[in-house]
């Protein structure tokens, strides 16, 4: 299974969700009382299809009241598509398509520029194993799928996806043990060069455009970081550094650029028998360097996605455990933000959109079943 279709845990098992599902109402969004502070609260979301659980990877907001969550579901042990969409008071699910009757289908990431214009992206399988892109479309009343080009014969996965108008997007993942880009132009998907560092295993796992002629990816390059730039007319790798030596594992998940020359990543250096840490990196025009970051728990520490705002507000999403982790940045440090864990097995956020420094969305699951928590 590629690299990022459940972040935080095992292969979901069908039977586990079936087991943990529980049927419930869409409910309104909890307020926080006039004049309190800021806080993290579970929103309930429904069920793509009862007994089958439904994994969100990818959120993207336009607005306190307008964004969408994409992941998948099982469908008789198949993996299917799954999109939900929030209106300011309840999240509802949005059909999507997916490619073959029998193929499974993921979406791991969504970029809206608009209620009305959004990209996901991800990856099916059919026959023979290959994984291959999937792109989709929303223009405001359905999902379409996209043509997407394919990189040489080994799988094509595509993680991530950054829009910064109807005619500019930039899609990132993995071809192989090579890194993939392709580009939207507003007419078609077509391959952008990327170059690979090295012969071991590339891949990109996040990607933030502030312009069409910039933009930054992150990801691993075998047991290091891996930071691409580009400038509109080629991708060029950024030199970003690394917590400890080999075996010590490093790899870059998420980045939110406000510029070309501010941007923040996040990921997990994983030590060999070893605790994981959670790893922050900050870009200032020049060079990338390692920010001390929190790591809670007393094993697994993971950020897996990271949105910021201002240059004195961000807010990552992972977890430490079996339970969700957030922590906030206020322009000095970082720290961790209380945030709930539902679910009685393992709860993950993989996802995060901030709208401004006091709305943000994040998505995830929790018991191998969706979980959406909202600050606000």
């Amino acid at each position: 299974m590629p690299r990022r279709a459940i972040r935080g845990g095992r292969r979901i098992g069908v039977s586990s969700a079936i087991a943990a599902l529980s049927m419930g109402v869409v409910l309104v969004v909890p307020l926080s009382p006039a004049g309190a502070a800021p806080a993290w609260s579970v929103v309930a979301t429904p069920s793509p299809n009862p007994g089958n659980g439904g994994v969100l990877n990818g959120v993207s907001c336009v607005s306190a009241n307008s964004c969408k969550a994409v992941g998948y579901y099982f469908r008789n042990s198949t993996q299917k598509t799954f999109v939900r969409s929030w209106n300011g008071h309840v999240w509802t699910i949005v059909a999507s398509p997916n490619r073959g009757q029998n193929d499974s289908n993921t979406l791991t990431g969504v970029s809206c520029i608009a209620a009305n214009s959004c990209k996901a992206v991800g990856y099916s399988r059919g026959t023979g194993g290959v994984w291959k892109t999937l792109i989709e479309s929303w223009n405001g009343q359905t999902w379409t799928l996209v043509n997407s080009p394919i990189k040489g014969t080994a799988s094509n996965v595509l993680n991530a996806v950054s829009c910064v108008s109807a005619n500019s997007c930039i899609a990132v993942g993995y071809a192989g043990a090579k890194t993939l880009v392709e580009s939207w132009n507003g007419h078609a998907w077509k391959l952008v060069a990327s170059p690979s560092s090295g012969t071991v295993g590339n891949g990109l796992l996040g990607v933030s455009c502030t312009s069409a002629s910039a933009c930054s990816a992150v990801g691993y390059a075998g047991a290091k970081t891996l930071v691409e730039s580009w400038n509109g007319s080629a991708w060029t790798i950024v030199a970003s550094p690394n917590r400890g030596t080999p075996p010590h594992s490093n790899r870059l998940e998420s980045v939110s650029c406000l510029s070309p020359t501010s941007c923040r990543a996040v990921g997990t250096d994983r030590a060999q028998g070893g605790a994981n840490k959670t790893l922050v990196e900050s870009w200032n025009g020049h060079a990338w360097t390692i920010v001390a970051s929190p790591s809670p728990g007393s094993s697994a520490n993971d950020l897996h996605g990271v949105s910021c705002k201002s240059a004195t507000s961000c807010q990552a999403v992972g977890n430490s455990g079996t339970h969700t982790l957030v922590e906030s940045w206020n322009g000095s440090a970082w720290s961790v933000a209380a945030s709930p864990s539902p679910g009685t097995q393992i709860n993950v956020l993989s996802a995060v959109s901030c709208t401004s420094a006091t709305s943000c969305t994040a998505v995830g699951h929790r018991d191998y079943l969706s979980l959406v928590e909202r600050y606000a």
